[in-house]
């Protein structure tokens, strides 16, 4: 609702100057892109004059306001009414080259932050909204503004010359009204907006605050953590969005160009995607299949290793990732061969979970060891691996000599499956 409210309130404020630009167009034909820095420069000047010489906004909105409509009136002589019936490109062309005149001088004067007078004119409250008195006089000073355009371009006969020229200009020049000086008027007034539009804006009526920035910060022993400490304590649909968002941001950080030619690539639809502008092809997020699985023996006790980087007492199931050219059920056969020296067979699948650390697909399976064989550790990736009973894996967890994968990941789910009911599982 406070953002409702809050983007209600600014909508005036930039209602102006879209009737500005309105106006431009309406009366000349003309595209108009010389007026955003004007807006700009609208925010800086009040902001100049309150902070330099202590004079009140609301008085240098009136100068900033009287300035816009002198800017427009050279804009106009210097370079619009020379492309007045030129093709559009032309006139995009001239006000283009107005705009970034515009721009290096307020750069090189103000620089390119956004400045907002620190000015306060209250605040209502109305249950859960809070209005700011800037916000409200802003709306206000919009919608009186708005008025007087009205009276001006209804109830005078300056106004009816310009619509007059807007709605028909050959049958406006039939009847006797000066082109010129009812095309310089037009564009003066609009740039007379668009310094107003400017100005209110730097009196905190401007850009809404972004979503959470009013927050309080956190308290004290509050700390970012990543998806994979968080995740437990997630629901399923939150949990899918941020391990969506995670892989995304993943692919688009390790994949920045283009793998056919080298060219930086740029993001395609919504970030599902990169295309390369030199060759045109197309690149999707990668996934990297996995396997991971829960080894049994003759006596059903479970296989569980600790991988040579993890800290004492961390241990899990095998896993490993799937080779070009072999299925899932051969990768499982062949990592754990490979981590531990056991041969396996009956290997079945149980499901899968997406892993974007960085970018993997885990499919869960079981596997079967066969008779008689001793562990043999790699001593590459794993540093040490053993068979557990249930009874010996509950007692070593309660006594905190083994510490299993948390909850969330599918290798404390396979695990709780053999193991045959909810069972402790932390990093």
């Amino acid at each position: 609702m406070q953002f409702l409210v809050d983007g209600l309130l600014i909508g005036f404020v930039y209602g102006i100057a879209a009737m500005g630009m309105t106006l431009i167009w309406g009366v000349m034909n003309v595209i108009n892109l010389s007026h955003g820095p004007i807006i700009a420069l609208g925010m800086f000047a009040v902001y100049l004059l309150f902070y330099s010489i202590h004079l009140n906004p609301y008085i240098a909105l009136i100068l900033v306001a009287i300035a816009g409509l002198i800017a427009g009136i050279i804009i106009y002589i210097i370079a619009i009414h020379r492309v007045i019936n030129a093709p559009h490109l032309s006139t995009l062309l001239a006000t283009f080259a107005v705009n970034m005149i515009i721009i290096g001088v307020g750069t090189s004067i103000f620089s390119t932050t956004p400045y907002n007078v620190n000015f306060s004119a209250g605040s209502f409250s109305f249950g859960p909204v809070t209005v700011l008195g800037t916000r409200l006089i802003a709306a206000l000073m919009a919608m009186l503004i708005t008025g007087g355009l009205y009276f001006f371009l209804y109830r005078t006969t300056t106004g009816k010359y310009v619509r007059a020229v807007a709605n028909n200009r050959a049958a406006a020049e039939l009847m006797g009204i000066r082109l010129l000086p009812t095309k310089l008027l037009a564009f003066a007034v609009s740039s007379f907006y668009c310094g107003v539009a400017g100005a209110a804006g730097g009196l905190g009526a401007g850009p809404p605050p972004l979503p959470g920035s009013g927050l309080a910060l956190p308290g004290a022993g509050v700390h970012p953590v990543a998806l994979r400490q968080a995740a437990h304590l997630l629901g399923d649909r939150d949990a899918g969005l941020f391990t969506h968002a995670v892989a995304l941001s993943n692919w688009h950080a390790r994949h920045t160009h283009c793998p056919r030619c080298g060219t930086p690539t740029v993001p395609a639809p919504a970030g599902h995607a990169r295309h390369c502008p030199t060759d045109g092809s197309e690149h999707f997020p990668r996934i990297d299949p996995a396997v991971i699985m829960l080894v049994t023996d003759g006596e059903d006790r479970c296989l569980l290793a600790r991988n040579r980087q993890w800290p004492a007492r961390r241990v899990s199931i095998l896993a490993g990732f799937v080779e070009p050219g072999e299925s899932a059920e051969q990768a499982v056969i062949r990592e754990v061969r490979e981590e531990t020296g056991i041969g396996v067979s009956a290997v079945r699948y149980l499901g899968s979970q997406p892993w974007p650390m960085p970018q993997s697909l885990m499919l869960g399976f079981r596997a079967q060891a066969g008779q008689g064989q001793q562990i043999t550790v790699d001593d590459e990736e794993i540093a040490e691996a053993r068979w557990f009973s249930r009874a010996e894996l509950s007692s070593q967890i309660a006594a905190g000599e083994i510490l299993l994968p948390p909850p969330v990941s599918i290798a404390h789910r396979i695990i709780e499956s053999w193991y045959g009911e909810p069972i402790p599982g932390t990093w």
